[in-house]
């Protein structure tokens, strides 16, 4: 029923609301006969229904709520009239969209809580970006869960914020162990420069993320090796939020394979003493002095060293020849000067 008069206390809203072309403007009586008062124009584009249409069937606003969602919305007006409820509504044309509506209760002019007011607003597009959000999450958590390598999300300070059964069995920890510890702690003494090198590079910008072999200790006392590749997660202004690490067991393979020899990757004696005196914790200058040569002959050695070791960083170099016995880590370990 459309008797034409609106409540002086909501005229403005009305007629403000009613020039908005993404909000469906609703106001439903309550006494003393109920029946819908009024409905924007943006009803057609948004609901495919016109104003008139909704006055000559007081129901069509709970027919267009979608079937499944109707139970939801009686729940939800029985239980706060005034609650926001987000839910499907079916379009004249037959298409589904998701709306939004806002409702409260509306004195009239006595004072009497007489009309209820609903804005209604179509939210499809972010509807359907939080459920493809949800989705990707379910994907991401379902393949970390059961990746057949170790994975772990990790705090900036080295604490462990998840990890998944595969990095619990490499370490034998369980994961409520695992959080009350860091990956410092359980990483090889040997190990350890290297890889907080790296965190620090990657914490200033300098990379993106890096990927290593290291050894680890496990609860039981035994030492293993694993492959770690790591990635920085940043916020949408860039802070650092959590690492996302993978980590693959080498312990049986590395255990098999003999110690390398220079030759092997095609390195000369002279890469070799220039990756030592790297782990010497020396400088590009301070090596061409030592060696006599020139710094440009230097980088180039040192080019060459981080192709075949296949790492990207000198302190990644350093790393994987101490773990190939190619050189020695010395126990007191300098930073590597650039």
């Amino acid at each position: 029923m459309n008797t034409g008069a609106s409540p002086p206390a909501s005229d403005a809203l009305v007629n403000r609301l009613s020039e908005i072309a993404d909000v469906v403007l609703m106001r439903y009586r309550l006494e003393p006969r109920p029946g819908i008062e009024f409905v924007s124009p943006s009803s057609l584009p948004i609901l495919g229904y016109r104003p008139d249409e909704f006055y000559a069937s007081p129901t069509l606003g709970v027919e267009i709520v979608h079937p499944e969602d109707r139970e939801r919305l009686a729940h939800e007006c029985a239980r706060d009239p005034e609650a926001t409820f987000v839910g499907r509504a079916i379009r004249k044309d037959g298409r589904i969209r998701w709306i939004e509506r806002r409702q409260k209760r509306v004195a009239d002019r006595h004072g009497r809580r007489s009309y209820l007011e609903a804005t209604l607003r179509d939210v499809t597009v972010q509807q359907e970006a939080a459920e493809a959000l949800r989705e990707s999450e379910l994907r991401f958590c379902t393949a970390f869960e059961r990746a057949p390598i170790g994975m772990a999300l990790v705090a900036i300070d080295g604490r462990w914020l998840k990890a998944n059964e595969s990095l619990c069995a490499f370490l034998g920890y369980s994961e409520d162990e695992l959080r009350r510890t860091t990956w410092q702690a359980l990483t090889h003494p040997d190990d350890l420069h290297p890889d907080l090198a790296s965190v620090k590079a990657t914490l200033a910008g300098r990379i993106d993320g890096y990927t290593i072999e290291k050894r680890y200790l496990r609860k039981d006392g035994q030492t293993v090796v694993g492959r770690l590749n790591v990635a920085l997660v940043r916020s949408p202004k860039g802070e650092p939020r959590y690492f996302i690490s993978q980590l693959e067991d080498l312990t049986s393979l590395r255990a098999a394979t003999p110690a390398a020899r220079p030759e092997q990757y095609g390195l000369t004696q002279r890469q070799l003493e220039i990756l030592q005196l790297l782990a010497d914790g020396k400088s590009t200058s301070e090596i061409a002095e030592a060696l006599h040569i020139s710094k440009t002959t230097v980088r180039n050695h040192i080019a060459h060293l981080l192709t075949v070791l296949g790492v990207h960083t000198r302190i990644q170099a350093i790393m994987t020849g101490n773990r190939l016995g190619l050189i020695r880590i010395p126990d007191v370990e300098p930073p590597a000067k650039t």
